[in-house]
């Protein structure tokens, strides 16, 4: 399999012989979490709560095994969260700045 083209500072499997990067793939826990659990709370936010969900994800499977489609994942679902959020700010302006 390709490998990622990121390097981080964590060493290696050095936790488990199963897991990349330990630290960095629990680190994820709670993207998944918060997306999950408030993805249906707000229809205004409920694609940003996926993309934040697609996020934990991503950047678990990256982590956890250095794989370049992890970092493809990652990296989608980083640029939809930023894309999906500012969306939002037409509204978030109408109510809050008049």
């Amino acid at each position: 399999m390709l490998s990622s083209l990121v390097k981080f500072c964590e060493p290696k499997f050095l936790v488990t012989n199963y897991i990349y990067e330990f630290f960095n793939t629990i680190s994820n826990i709670p993207y998944i979490l918060i997306g999950y659990y408030n993805y249906d709370k707000n229809p205004r936010l409920k694609y940003s709560y996926l993309s934040l969900l697609g996020i934990g994800v991503g950047s678990t499977i990256l982590h956890g095994t250095g794989t370049y489609i992890g970092q493809i994942l990652d990296e989608f679902f980083m640029l939809s969260f930023v894309v999906n959020t500012l969306s939002l700010y037409p509204c978030i302006n109408k109510f809050y700045l008049s």
